[in-house]
């Protein structure tokens, strides 16, 4: 009966772990003018996250783990990666 229960508080400790999620805050600007870039995307490189950035370029982004590699696609701009990472900086 022990046995089954620490198998079970186990299983339950995972899944709990599997399903948490971190998330990650930032400003997207313009590296020439240093103006916020409102209404910008940004999303996971594995498509399941996307945030969109309000009038003053900050976002909020809920990610499954760290390191993660983002997108940020501004209309005018190319598509840039960067990697959100865990000393709470993006590279």
């Amino acid at each position: 009966m022990n046995r089954i229960f620490c198998l079970m508080a186990m299983l339950c400790l995972n899944l709990s772990i599997v399903s948490a999620q971190l998330k990650v805050s930032s400003i997207v600007f313009n590296a020439q003018t240093n103006n916020p870039l409102p209404q910008a995307s940004i999303g996971s490189a594995s498509g399941k996250a996307r945030a969109i950035t309000g009038v003053d370029g900050s976002f909020t982004i809920s990610l499954n783990s760290l390191p993660d590699t983002l997108y940020i696609s501004y209309t005018g701009f190319n598509k840039n990666f960067v990697i959100a990472s865990y000393n709470g900086q993006i590279i």
